[in-house]
């Protein structure tokens, strides 16, 4: 929230410097385009590649994930084909069902986890700038 808030002081000064300078630009005036345009292409360079690391992050971690909830629930399949009786059946594939609710919520869990991260890296960079800007905008 802060960050849109911050955003918006930034885009009305600099609107608000491009309207008065839209027929005869100063220097001061065209310094500032040009800042304005080589900062928004770091910015977001910086955030595209943030974005690509997240996206190999994510993936490898969500292939750890597939493969130890495969590798539990083999486990836990064998068990119950192998079961002798049918209460030791009933028991077991209970405890497949159990543990696989369980296992999924607590990968989901991680999984959202590292969105959250994913999403505060990428914003970081447009945010330094943003709180650059407004720092050097409110001088007087």
């Amino acid at each position: 929230m802060e960050m849109a808030a911050e955003s918006a002081f930034v885009i009305g000064r600099r609107t608000q410097q491009i309207a008065l300078a839209a027929a005869r630009p100063s220097r001061a005036d065209q310094r500032e385009l040009a800042l304005m345009v080589r900062e928004k292409h770091e910015a977001f360079s910086e955030a595209a590649t943030a974005a690509g690391v997240s996206t190999i992050m994510i993936g490898e971690q969500m292939s750890k994930l597939a493969l130890s909830q495969m590798l539990s629930a083999s486990a836990s399949m064998m068990s119950v084909m192998t079961s002798l009786t049918p209460a030791q059946y009933a028991t077991r594939q209970s405890k497949l069902l159990s543990d696989t609710a369980a296992n999924s919520t607590g990968a989901m869990s991680r999984l959202l986890d590292s969105s959250a991260k994913a999403t505060r890296r990428i914003m970081k960079p447009v945010g330094k700038r943003v709180k650059q800007n407004v720092r050097r905008l409110a001088k007087p």
